[in-house]
């Protein structure tokens, strides 16, 4: 598991260090515990939030674009290929207090692909449940 701030240029700082204030912070797991190896990414803002942990999940590959970083390259390709480009909620066992698995199952059901670009002109692979279609990486 890997978690830390997205840093980009020109963020508001504080104290007398000086110290960057996020816009955005991720998170980057990596499960090889069981038989089929797996891993998410979460891009979360800097603010609370009552939206499920869900609402932020997006595949390592869209974490590592914002971020510039990349995670577990002693993968082999393909498996690195594979794991960091997929997201698949349904792996993943989702516990929340204020939450029935119906209403997990209908966030999950009501994410869609976001119709944004990357910077190389490819369809981002983030998911969204905003009405645009678009993530908030690519909101207009």
């Amino acid at each position: 598991m890997v978690t830390g701030p997205v840093l980009t240029e020109g963020l508001p700082t504080i104290g007398a260090n000086k110290v960057s204030v996020p816009k955005f912070f991720y998170k980057v797991i990596f499960d090889y515990t069981e038989l089929e190896l797996k891993g998410i990414g979460f891009i979360l803002p800097n603010k609370g939030s009552q939206d499920p942990l869900q609402t932020y999940a997006v595949t390592i590959d869209s974490v590592e674009q914002v971020t510039g970083l990349d995670f577990f390259p002693q993968l082999h390709d393909e498996q690195e290929t594979t794991i960091e480009s997929t997201l698949t909620l349904q792996s993943w066992l989702w516990k929340s207090t204020s939450m029935g698995a119906t209403n997990q199952k209908e966030i999950t059901n009501s994410l869609v692909q976001c119709k944004g670009l990357t910077k190389s002109g490819l369809r981002c692979k983030n998911k969204t449940r905003n009405e645009s279609g678009y993530c908030y990486l690519n909101e207009h």
